[in-house]
């Protein structure tokens, strides 16, 4: 969907199942045409989402994503994504040739990188194409989608080693008032173990303190765009 009443920022807008893709200018150029864009849909789709640890990526992919990270402040992580196959375009030299003529172009290989966000309301999506040289958003997932019932937040955004089993819903609960974790993951079994001064001892459900491999600052796109 297209038009004048789109959030600023965004060239298009996708209904997606309870929520929206928003596509944003930043790298339009790569998205608009609609054999590129249809690749992107695909990519996007089948995106392999990892855990939200730097360990567990492959290292350019790795690289690419910490580089978005120094660039912005994404709190609430519970993913890093990766495209699952390369991205095949025409090199930006060859890109208005191929899209005009259909000249035979010269291909270049790019990734499909990926930050997946809690909300209150549910879950964002922040895609970006890595081109080697510059890393661009391309679109941004809003979905509705209610939490499980009974997880702890650090289960909830998939840092199940760091749960201790049990946690404080709302700060305005008595400080010895914690619900133990649902989770089917072993935090119970493993907080009978863990030490009763462990930091993650103090996180609530608010998770002011709670950021990714602590780094900060502001991207673009970091958060959805305001509808209009």
């Amino acid at each position: 969907m297209t038009g004048r009443h789109l959030p600023e920022g965004v060239w298009r807008q996708d209904r997606l199942p309870n929520g929206w893709r928003y596509w944003v200018v930043a790298a339009r150029r790569y998205s608009e045409p609609e054999v590129f864009r249809a690749e992107l849909d695909t990519a996007m789709r089948e995106m392999v989402w990892h855990p939200p640890s730097w360990a567990e990526l492959p290292l350019w992919s790795g690289l690419g994503l910490q580089e978005v990270m120094r660039q912005g402040r994404f709190r609430m992580v519970a993913g890093l994504g990766v495209s699952a196959t390369p991205l095949e375009y025409p090199e930006d030299s060859h890109l208005e040739a191929y899209l005009e003529r259909g000249a035979e172009p010269y291909w270049a290989t790019y990734s499909l990188l990926g930050i997946k966000q809690l909300t209150p309301d549910g879950w964002q999506m922040t895609y970006f194409l890595d081109r080697g040289l510059e890393i661009s958003g391309v679109a941004v997932d809003v979905v509705h989608e209610q939490r499980p019932e009974g997880l702890s937040l650090l289960c909830a955004l998939n840092r199940h080693d760091e749960c201790p089993g049990s946690f404080k819903p709302r700060r305005w609960l008595p400080l010895d008032r914690r619900m133990p974790c649902r989770c089917e993951c072993g935090c119970r079994e493993r907080s009978q173990v863990r030490a009763a001064d462990d930091p993650v001892e103090q996180l609530t459900e608010d998770g002011d303190d709670l950021e990714p491999d602590g780094k900060g600052g502001t991207v673009a796109h970091d958060k959805p765009p305001s509808r209009e």
